[in-house]
C-alpha cells in the first residue's frame, strides 16, 4: 500500500497552526471554500478574464437538456434580478476525509455569509460573446461578511488559530456573472480584506471561490411544470482529477413564490496521470475516481435567489504510485455536508424593498410569461428581512 503518516483531527491542525502566517491562511480559506462543493473544481475549471465588451469568446456553454417538460400548467423559468437588489446568503458546511480502512478527519464546521448587490441587472446586462452567441448576464458583487468555524472535537486554541485564518478574508469582494438559466458564467476578486490582493493572493482567492462555479444548478429552457425533468453535463477538475460531472435536476413544486428542485449528480473519471507533491512515488496515477451528490433547492420564482438548500456529496479515489520498484495502490476518501439560506433584503432606509428604475423592465417581461402561461401571479418585489 501507498504509505501515509497517521493523521488524526488533532494532529492535521496541529501541522495547519505551525505553518507561517500566509500558508496557514491560505490553507484555511481553500479547505473551507472546497467543504462547500465537494464536486468543485480549482483554477484549470476555465475561467477566463471579465470580458465586458463581448469581443472574445467566454468559457464553454453547457447545454441543458430537457427529457421531461412535466404537468400543465406549465411556466418558464429564469433568473430575473435588477440593478440595486440585495441580498444574504448564510452557509454553513462540514466534511470529512481520509483513507480507506483507516477512521475518518473531520474537518470543522464552517460558517459563511456573503452580501449580494446586483450592478448590472437584465434592464442593463453584461453583453459577453459565447459558444452559442452573444448572451446577457446579469453582474453581481459578493462580499464575504463573516467567515468563522466551530469544533467539538479541537482544543479551544487550536480552534481559535483556525479561525484566526478565516477571518483575515472577511470584507474580501468579488464579482460575479450570472446568464439567466442561473449559471455563474464568471467569479473574479476584486477585493481581499478590504484592499487590493497582490497576485498571489488574488490567485489564491479566484481558486477557492472558482468553486462555486460548479455548483449544479441550471434552468431549463422553454416551460415546464412539477415533474418535468431535465440534465446537463460539464467537465470539472475535482482534487486535481480531470472528470466529467452529469446533473439529473427535477422540479418539485411551483407555487406564487417559490420554487423547488431536486439534483442529483455523480461523477466519473478515467484513469490519469496525477502528481502528488506529498508522495515521494514515481509515476503516481489515478487509477479510479467515482463521486457523487444529491439535495434539494428552493429559489425566489421571480430573482432566482436561492432561499434555501441542502446537499451532500462524496467521492472515492484509488491512486497508485512505484516505490522501490513495485506499484503500490491505496484509496482514499472525501465528503462533504451543506446548508444554504437566503434572503432577500430591504432597502437601505429600512422600508420596504422597491424596484429600482430597471425593475420594471424586468418584472414587465415575467409577468409577460406567466400570463402566456396562463397564470395571473403577482411578481414579488417587496421582501425583508
Amino acid at each position: 500500500m501507498l504509505k501515509a503518516s497517521a493523521a488524526t483531527p488533532r494532529n492535521v491542525v496541529a501541522s495547519y497552526c505551525s505553518q507561517g502566517p500566509s500558508k496557514r491562511y491560505g490553507f484555511a480559506l481553500g479547505l473551507s471554500l472546497s467543504l462547500l462543493f465537494g464536486g468543485g473544481c480549482h483554477s484549470s475549471c476555465g475561467r477566463t478574464e471579465p470580458n465586458t465588451e463581448g469581443e472574445k469568446a467566454g468559457p464553454e456553454v453547457k447545454s441543458v437538456r430537457v427529457v421531461d417538460r412535466g404537468l400543465e400548467p406549465r411556466i418558464s423559468l429564469r433568473v430575473g434580478r435588477w440593478a440595486g437588489l440585495k441580498y444574504r446568503i448564510r452557509i454553513e458546511a462540514n466534511g470529512s476525509f481520509g483513507l480507506a480502512g483507516q477512521q475518518a478527519i473531520h474537518t470543522p464546521t464552517t460558517h459563511m455569509t456573503f452580501f449580494y448587490e446586483v450592478l448590472h441587472g437584465l434592464a442593463d446586462p453584461v453583453v459577453k460573446t459565447r459558444q452559442l452567441g452573444r448572451e446577457q448576464l446579469i453582474s453581481e458583487r459578493a462580499v464575504l461578511e463573516d467567515m468563522h468555524a466551530e469544533s467539538d472535537v479541537l482544543p479551544p486554541e487550536m480552534l481559535k488559530r483556525w479561525n484566526e485564518g478565516l477571518r483575515l478574508f472577511e470584507g474580501s469582494s468579488v464579482q460575479q456573472l450570472v446568464a439567466e438559466d442561473g449559471e455563474i458564467v464568471e467569479v473574479t476578486t476584486e477585493r481581499v480584506a478590504g484592499v487590493d490582493p497582490g497576485p498571489a493572493i488574488k490567485k489564491l482567492f479566484d481558486v477557492g471561490l472558482e468553486i462555486q462555479r460548479r455548483f449544479p444548478l441550471r434552468l431549463p429552457h422553454g416551460e415546464v411544470g412539477v415533474g418535468a425533468k431535465w440534465r446537463f453535463s460539464e467537465k470539472v477538475e475535482v482534487g486535481g482529477v480531470h472528470a466529467m460531472q452529469i446533473a439529473d435536476m427535477s422540479l418539485l413544486r411551483i407555487d406564487d413564490e417559490e420554487v423547488a428542485i431536486r439534483f442529483r449528480i455523480r461523477q466519473e473519471a478515467p484513469r490519469q496521470a496525477m502528481a502528488f507533491p506529498q508522495l515521494p512515488h514515481e509515476d503516481t496515477m489515478v487509477e479510479s475516481f467515482h463521486g457523487g451528490g444529491h439535495g434539494e433547492i428552493v429559489m425566489d420564482r421571480l430573482t432566482g435567489v436561492l432561499l434555501s438548500a441542502q446537499f451532500s456529496s462524496n467521492a472515492r479515489m484509488t491512486a497508485s504510485g512505484i516505490l522501490d520498484g513495485k506499484r503500490e495502490s491505496a484509496s482514499y476518501f472525501m465528503g462533504t455536508a451543506a446548508k444554504m439560506t437566503g434572503v432577500i433584503l430591504a432597502s437601505d432606509s429600512g422600508a420596504q424593498a422597491t424596484a429600482p428604475s430597471d425593475a420594471a423592465a424586468v418584472l414587465a417581461a415575467l409577468r409577460t410569461r406567466l400570463a402566456e402561461a396562463g397564470h395571473d401571479v403577482a411578481a414579488r418585489t417587496e421582501l425583508s428581512e
